[in-house]
């Protein structure tokens, strides 16, 4: 038989893979504690509550990643029209300590929980409270993934940058009492508006001093008649030349 202190710890990191509030990847919140995988019913049934809000705080103090229900600061904005899909990830047993070992060995391995596949929930939209409920899912890992982000119109939201994958745990450790377990998980993930992007200003043209005023093609061919019609002049009048009269000499 294993020395208790093994057992108790494969208890304790009995996981709780869940994303961290305001956070961009999975990450896994450890916790002492005495519940057995034993304990788990096979045939029980949890839910998962994703809330969306946009600027969500990071402080784990303040706000524990642990799968409870929290009550936000007034700073944080609901998402609305966000659809996740919520797959069971195949192959993982967490009635057994083998498929917490397992859970646990995806937990830096986001890609190998897509690959392993598995039973795909999808669900409504969030609400106006930035909420969604996927219920009735077995016990088990779950990759959770934000498929969408849909205005009013139906259309997709391009302001908005879609939160990363991350992994929870069906059923958890209940933060309270750490013999038992919890089966309606509520998860935090984040999300980003793009910013808006600021127009650079149209600078204003510097006046020209006058006199220095480029010409025109119009200007310059006014000007260059004008000096072609003086040069004929002047050739006309030196062509024409000029006699002068001659003297008159008046004598007897």
């Amino acid at each position: 038989m294993r020395p208790r202190p093994l057992k108790r710890w494969v208890g304790a990191a009995v996981l709780t893979l869940v994303a961290l509030i305001g956070g961009t990847a999975p990450a896994m919140a450890s916790v002492v504690a005495d519940a057995s995988p034993a304990l788990i019913p096979p045939d029980a049934t949890g839910s998962l509550t994703i809330h969306k809000h946009l600027g969500l705080p990071v402080d784990q103090t303040a706000y524990p990643a642990n799968g409870t229900a929290l009550v936000l600061p007034t700073s944080s904005a609901p998402l609305a029209g966000v659809v996740f899909t919520v797959t069971r990830v195949a192959g993982v047993d967490l009635t057994t300590n083998a498929g917490w070992y397992a859970a646990l060995a995806y937990q830096d391995n986001l890609e190998g929980a897509r690959a392993q596949g598995g039973t795909v929930h999808t669900s409504t939209p969030t609400g106006a409270d930035g909420s969604t409920v996927v219920s009735g899912l077995p016990v088990g890992l779950y990759l959770v993934h934000e498929a969408s982000v849909r205005l009013p119109d139906g259309s997709e939201d391009p302001t908005i940058v879609k939160g990363a994958d991350f992994l929870v745990t069906i059923p958890m450790t209940d933060p309270v009492t750490r013999s038992r377990w919890v089966f309606d998980i509520h998860v935090y993930p984040k999300n980003v508006r793009t910013p808006t992007p600021t127009p650079t200003p149209t600078p204003t043209p510097t006046p020209t001093k006058p006199g220095t005023l480029p010409w025109t093609g119009s200007d310059t061919a006014s000007a260059l008649l004008v000096a072609g019609l003086l040069l004929g002049t002047g050739a006309i009048m030196a062509g024409l030349g000029y006699r002068r009269p001659r003297e008159r000499h008046d004598g007897p």
